[in-house]
């Protein structure tokens, strides 16, 4: 944390505004909690109007749209001069935006966050990226097997301060299990065959379902998923394997600081982000899990009562920020 004695380091935080995950958004919240001097460059509009210009601009060719957004940096990195850029999600940057990053490259150190299976060609990004991080050891391997600068394994997170526990006792919350995720076929695979009744919200879930399952398919806003999360026992999770193997999803994170039971995948990185300690239940294939379900009521986790807050600064946004911060800064920050 930054104290009033030391200077704030300058941050700039680059992604797309008003995805689904709002990953980007997450990192920028945390440098402010941090008091640092932050700026956000969003890559598909910073505001109506600048969203208006794009537009308008990528109708006349898409070369003066990414124009626009290269000169947008450019006088980012000329008037903020950030000491750390911190790219979150998997973007494909722009050649008129990659050849900005180069030409200003000596001036800022720079931090590649990814959480999805990624092209090769991104071992190009090694031109202007000092150190990239992976949510996944399966990807981290990837990327030390490609030659990408620095792979470094570094979890997905929470903003604790939208997903809390409700003032609810247990016995009060939902004991429907619930699932909030985007169609994936293996996702649709496991739903489909669980036998205990589950709530489905998110998109493209307009497939044949059993008629015990509450499909909503669409898109719901991140402050609902809180509310969902926080009035629900338990909360299912199935990670979607088009995009990673090994790794844990931002749902993972934000189950348990909301006070939910998570059931989730046995998958390998489990061990490195949650004990034994914490509410969940994992499960190796669509039979242990359905034996789970049917079970889950009688489950030695119940009753439970919501999560260690000390614990959970382990899973916020800021621990994140601030590793990327001692990673590429050094110890002053």
């Amino acid at each position: 944390m930054v104290t009033d004695r030391e200077s704030p380091p300058r941050i700039l935080v680059m992604g797309k505004r008003g995805g689904i995950l709002q990953w980007p958004e997450h990192v920028f919240i945390a440098c402010r909690k941090m008091n640092l001097d932050c700026r956000f460059l969003a890559l598909n509009h910073q505001s109506s109007t600048d969203r208006f210009v794009k537009r308008a601009k990528g109708l006349v060719s898409k070369q003066w749209q990414d124009s626009h957004l290269a000169q947008q940096l450019g006088t980012l990195l000329q008037t903020f001069k950030p000491e750390l850029l911190i790219l979150p999600d998997l973007i494909a940057l722009p050649e008129a935006v990659q050849a900005v990053l180069k030409q200003f490259k000596p001036q800022f150190k720079s931090a590649y966050w990814i959480g999805d299976f990624f092209p090769e060609s991104i071992r190009h990004y090694n031109d202007f990226i000092d150190r990239f991080y992976f949510t996944d050891s399966h990807l981290q391997q990837q990327g030390c097997d490609l030659g990408l600068n620095r792979a470094t394994y570094l979890p997905l997170a929470v903003d604790v301060s939208l997903f809390q526990p409700l003032a609810k006792p247990w016995q009060q919350r939902d004991h429907k299990v619930l699932f909030v995720g985007a169609y994936s076929e293996n996702r649709y695979q496991m739903l489909r065959a669980i036998e205990r009744p589950v709530q489905i919200y998110g998109k493209g879930w307009d497939k044949p379902m059993p008629s015990s399952h509450q499909v909503h398919s669409r898109n719901i806003p991140l402050a609902d998923v809180a509310r969902l999360y926080g009035s629900h026992r338990y909360v299912l999770n199935i990670i979607n394997s088009n995009n990673i193997k090994h790794g844990l999803n931002m749902r993972c994170f934000e189950t348990v600081s909301a006070g939910a039971v998570l059931i989730t995948d046995r998958v390998a990185d489990l061990p490195r982000c949650f004990n034994a300690n914490d509410p969940v239940i994992t499960y190796g294939d669509l039979a242990e899990l359905n034996s789970i379900l049917i079970k889950l009521d009688q489950h030695s986790i119940r009753g439970h009562s919501g999560p260690n807050t000390d614990a959970l600064m382990k899973y916020d946004y800021t621990d994140r920020v601030l590793s990327m911060m001692r990673d590429n800064l050094g110890t002053r920050h």
